[in-house]
């Protein structure tokens, strides 16, 4: 049997990119950048900056250490 991979989204987290890229994003001044997180100076968000937030959201919601940024990669086979 083949196996298969299932991403689910919350329609949440549809609206909440919707509203950044409608409400948010517009007030960095960089419309021409090809990133869709930007920074207030109008540079691409790094990998290590995402992680460092990720890092510590998690901490402070006392989540397991073994949840990192790469975990919602991994979706659910079917």
């Amino acid at each position: 049997m083949a196996r298969s991979h299932v991403l689910s989204v919350m329609g949440w987290a549809v609206e909440a990119v919707a509203d950044y890229v409608e409400n948010v994003r517009p007030r960095f001044g960089c419309a021409e950048h090809p990133a869709l997180w930007v920074t207030e100076r109008g540079g691409r968000i790094k990998p290590a900056e995402i992680n460092a937030r990720f890092v510590a959201y998690r901490d402070a919601l006392k989540l397991p250490k073994e949840l990192v940024v790469h975990s919602a990669r991994h979706v659910v086979s079917a």
